[in-house]
């Protein structure tokens, strides 16, 4: 932001949920390995540890959309499944 303010230059942060989608690696790829394998999955067991996501399809229209948005300018965008532009 200090580079951007020094130079004029617009600058936009995206810091996303954990992004899934076609070619998705490290341990999200495992857990889909897991999908339709019938092996139960720990997940009632987790009730206290929330996780968002994101798809990377809409992970590309929000840099899309930041690209053209006035408002975008200068923001940082945390956990992009929460909204934009509130």
């Amino acid at each position: 932001m200090a580079l951007g303010k020094g130079t004029g230059l617009e600058i936009v942060i995206i810091r996303p949920a954990l992004v899934y989608g076609e070619g998705v690696k490290a341990n999200f790829s495992a857990l889909m390995g897991l999908e339709g394998k019938c092996f139960p999955l720990p997940f009632r067991a987790i009730n206290k540890n929330k996780r968002s996501l994101v798809s990377v399809y809409n992970l590309v229209d929000l840099i899309k959309v930041c690209n053209e948005h006035p408002k975008a300018a200068n923001q940082i965008f945390l956990d992009v499944s929460l909204g934009l532009f509130n």
